[in-house]
């Protein structure tokens, strides 16, 4: 059994690593190996961090010494073909006593289960933004239909455009039963069934923040006859940061979040599933109209993200291409504007703007 960690600027955060590995050392099942996938960033300390618990757990570091998060995923996914059961947390959550025996249990438990989150605990709720306008117009427009048969019965599935969708407008924080089906999947606390079945899964390398892996992860287990769920148990706290890969207060952060977010029909084609593109496109030009008047840059960039995934699969550029791309799409919002201190987001450009720019 693999506990894998990526970790990355551990000095941003106070070194929160520290309380993970000794969560680690505290569980009530023991008998696995521990990774840390560390990449080095300038005046960090986080391997002398690890030293401190070479003698209490069964660890192993293996240096990230190029490319993001979807890298350092790749190099878990590989050590994790050596193992049966791989359960990937955070450096900056605490895992419970039985954070590992819960994910082992169920597991043993539930043979058709291929990938699971287990609970989060974290002093911020992030409840679904979906509108019923929004619900509706995906309704009206036909993209709110799973991807694949076996997502008929999920809460959260892949659409039809290669797009999160919900099954219901009002999702509950809490289920009936002991897990969901979902593709809602955790990356903070998640555990999958590896060896044969992780078997040549690699992320293509198309993002910089790695958004929406789990989801492509969890299409891998499904596409194999196997199911997605969350399940009460696992607990993990997860430490709240100001910034993070998913999490933004800067404006232009929070607009590049989006921006990624919008791009998951791109990676889901990468995986040689039939997207219907006619309808993502149509599907784009709504959110453009609605993110015009939009003071929420995440919003902006989820536009944005849309209209560059359908030229991308259009054009059929590679992942490395899409990801120069992001980077200039960043760069050039990161640029100083001359906003008034009440206007400090930042609007997507204009249709025939972004039309100039291929996007």
């Amino acid at each position: 059994m693999l506990v894998a960690i990526p970790t990355y600027r551990n000095a941003s955060t106070g070194y929160v690593i520290r309380s993970t590995l000794k969560a680690l050392c505290d569980q009530t099942l023991g008998g696995f190996r521990a990774l840390v996938v560390y990449k080095p960033s300038p005046g960090d300390r986080t391997l002398d961090i690890v030293d401190e618990y070479k003698d209490k757990l069964d660890i192993e570091v293996r240096v990230q010494q190029s490319g993001f998060f979807e890298e350092a995923m790749n190099e878990i996914f590989r050590v994790s073909e050596e193992y049966d059961l791989t359960i990937v947390t955070d450096d900056d959550a605490v895992p419970s006593s039985r954070f590992v025996e819960d994910h082992v249990a169920f597991h043993n438990t539930h043979g058709k289960v291929g990938i699971t989150s287990g609970l989060v605990v974290e002093k911020t709720v992030w409840a679904s933004r979906a509108g019923l306008a929004a619900f509706l117009a995906k309704r009206v427009l036909g993209v709110n239909k799973p991807l694949l048969e076996n997502m008929n019965d999920y809460d959260v599935f892949i659409s039809n455009v290669g797009l999160t969708a919900l099954k219901k407008l009002y999702q509950k924080h809490d289920w009936e039963g002991e897990y969901v089906l979902t593709v809602d999947i955790r990356g903070v606390n998640l555990s999958f069934k590896s060896r044969n079945y992780i078997e040549g899964f690699e992320l293509k390398g198309y993002t910089v923040r790695g958004l929406r892996n789990e989801q492509l992860l969890a299409l891998h287990y499904i596409r194999q006859g196997l199911h997605a769920t969350r399940f009460k148990g696992g607990i993990v706290r997860h430490v709240e940061r100001g910034e993070s890969l998913s999490r933004a207060v800067i404006p232009t952060k929070s607009y590049m979040i989006g921006v990624e977010l919008g791009l998951l029909p791109y990676g889901v084609s990468l995986y040689r599933f039939k997207i219907d593109l006619n309808k993502l496109e149509l599907l784009s030009h709504v959110y453009e109209v609605y993110s015009r008047n939009s003071r929420n840059p995440r919003l902006g960039g989820f536009a944005r993200g849309l209209r560059l995934a359908v030229a991308a699969i259009k054009s059929g550029l590679e992942p490395r291409e899409v990801r120069s791309l992001l980077a200039g799409v960043e760069k050039r919002y990161e640029m100083p504007r001359h906003n008034t201190p009440g206007e400090a987001y930042l609007r997507a450009p204009g249709w025939w703007a972004a039309r100039k720019e291929g996007l």
